[in-house]
C-alpha cells in the first residue's frame, strides 16, 4: 500500500525515454510532507522549482492550462490531471506535461443551460474544495504570450465542430457557445 504507483502509475514511453508523472504523485513525493504550510499553486510551483524546472516555465504552463480550462469551462483539473515529464533512466524531471484530460468541459454534465446559474462551476485543484474559476485564473500574472485577438472567432469554430455532432440539438449548441463566448469575453476584458 505504500507504493506510490497505487495512486498514480506513470505513463511510460520507452522510445522517447520519458514518463508522465502526475502532480498528485509529485506533491506526495516532495514538499507536501516537509512543508505542509505551502499549498495550492505555490506548492506546485515550489515542487517544480525543486525538480529543476524553471519558475517561468511552470508559471507560463500553468497560465496556459488554467486559461484554457477557464475558456472551455473544464471543471475537472484535479492534481491527477496535470503533471511533469521525466526521464525514465535518470528520473530527472524535464518539463511540464502537455495539457491533457479536458473531457469535463463545455458544461458536458449540465442538462440545461437556461440561466446564469447553469453556467457556474467550481474550478479545481486550488482552494478548499475548489474555487471560482475567475479567482483561479487571477492566481497567474498576465502572460506575455497571450494575444487575445486570436480568440476572436474561436467560438464560431467550436460551433462548427459541435454542429457535426448528430445528437446535439441546435439549442444546446447555441447555449454552449453562449457560455464559451462569455468566457472568452471575460478573458479579453480581464487581460
Amino acid at each position: 500500500m505504500g507504493n506510490l504507483s497505487i495512486w498514480h502509475t506513470p505513463n511510460v514511453s520507452a522510445a522517447a525515454n520519458i514518463s508522465l508523472w502526475g502532480s498528485w504523485a509529485s506533491c506526495f513525493c516532495h514538499l507536501s510532507r516537509s512543508k505542509p504550510y505551502v499549498v495550492g499553486a505555490n506548492l506546485m510551483t515550489l515542487i517544480c522549482e525543486e525538480c529543476g524546472i524553471p519558475r517561468e516555465d511552470i508559471l507560463d504552463h500553468f497560465a496556459k492550462m488554467f486559461l484554457s480550462d477557464f475558456i472551455l469551462a473544464n471543471h475537472d483539473r484535479h492534481y491527477r490531471n496535470f503533471g511533469l515529464i521525466r526521464n525514465v533512466e535518470t528520473l530527472a524531471y524535464t518539463r511540464p506535461a502537455p495539457i491533457y484530460d479536458t473531457g469535463s468541459s463545455l458544461w458536458h454534465d449540465r442538462f440545461t443551460l437556461d440561466g446564469p446559474a447553469d453556467y457556474h462551476y467550481t474550478a479545481k485543484p486550488f482552494g478548499t474544495g475548489g474555487m471560482d474559476p475567475k479567482q483561479q485564473i487571477k492566481l497567474f500574472e498576465r502572460p506575455e504570450w497571450l494575444d487575445v485577438s486570436r480568440l476572436m472567432g474561436f467560438a464560431d469554430e467550436v460551433s462548427e465542430l459541435l454542429a457535426e455532432n448528430p445528437v446535439m440539438t441546435v439549442a444546446r449548441r447555441k447555449a454552449v457557445i453562449k457560455g464559451l463566448q462569455k468566457n472568452i469575453d471575460y478573458i479579453t476584458d480581464f487581460l
